[in-house]
């Protein structure tokens, strides 16, 4: 597929500390960069992900909480698991959580001899790099995370030597969502909007689309809005642009231009742009 072979990136659920070291091997010897787009609670415990999820299973525990505190918030409650548990705890697989079948067995925690984790220490003390996107489950990010996104993307984008491996907690709405953008600043003048969407979403297997809670159209709604914007901005911001403005910059002159449109139209002026913005 047109610029996807030179994109180096992947994706998937969220993985153990076994199939990082996997991840790590097979990507040698580009550098490993993990994109962890989760904003729910999660951590390690012996290597083995567990996580916090919110009554409505919607993985929403987060989703009031400024991005900034959730680290150091989620750092607290892991440190807190052996005291609020003394005699351990036994953790359900993820898909019961979820309300589907599985086969795989719980986990029975003994806290006196587990090593406890957040993504970040674990990842790090594997020598790989980590960057987290924090993202409402089914939902897209804020536009201060996207500019967060676009500023590595740009970076790593210069030294040719980072694999880059975005993960949510289940490899598919998150995970596709950020991919599908970082595939467009790469390949926006190559490859129209609606291929790379769709390409993104035949890599995932399952298509989005095919829910039918209401909740879900809503939020695919915002996530579809931001991807053909977005496209539009990677289009006149590429990669390569040494001067290229950030997600929110672009943004802001895109709805002045559009204001200036909309109060010159009655009068047959012409639009027009501030000194040194205007619009591509």
């Amino acid at each position: 597929m047109t610029g996807l072979h030179g994109l180096s990136l992947s994706g998937s659920e969220q993985f153990s500390e076994r199939q990082l070291e996997e991840l790590i091997t097979l990507t040698h010897p580009k550098r490993l960069l993990i994109i962890d787009t989760r904003q729910e609670f999660h951590g390690f415990a012996n290597g083995e992900p567990i996580s916090w999820f919110a009554a409505d299973n919607y993985n929403w525990g987060n989703v009031e909480k400024p991005a900034d505190i959730i680290p150091a918030k989620e750092t607290k409650k892991l440190a807190k698991l052996p005291t609020k548990f003394p005699f351990g705890l036994t953790i359900e697989s993820g898909n019961v959580v979820k309300g589907k079948a599985s086969s795989a067995p719980p986990k029975a925690l003994d806290f006196g001899e587990v090593k406890i984790e957040t993504e970040e220490e674990l990842v790090k003390r594997k020598g790989a790099a980590y960057l987290r996107i924090p993202t409402p489950d089914h939902a897209r990010p804020t536009d201060a995370e996207i500019d967060k996104l676009v500023s590595e993307l740009r970076n790593v984008a210069h030294t040719g030597d980072v694999h880059l491996h975005f993960h949510c907690r289940g490899g598919m709405g998150r995970t596709t969502l950020l991919m599908t953008l970082a595939d467009m600043l790469h390949n926006s003048d190559k490859v129209q909007c609606a291929h790379i969407i769709e390409r993104q979403i035949r890599l995932r297997r399952h298509d989005e689309s095919t829910t039918s809670k209401a909740v879900k159209k809503v939020l695919r709604s915002e996530k579809s809005e931001l991807m053909d914007t977005f496209f539009q901005y990677a289009k006149e911001q590429p990669l390569e642009k040494a001067d290229a403005i950030s997600w929110t910059e672009w943004l802001a002159l895109k709805a002045h231009h559009e204001h200036q449109m909309f109060d010159t139209s009655s009068s047959g002026m012409p639009p027009t742009a501030p000194p040194g913005n205007r619009m591509p």
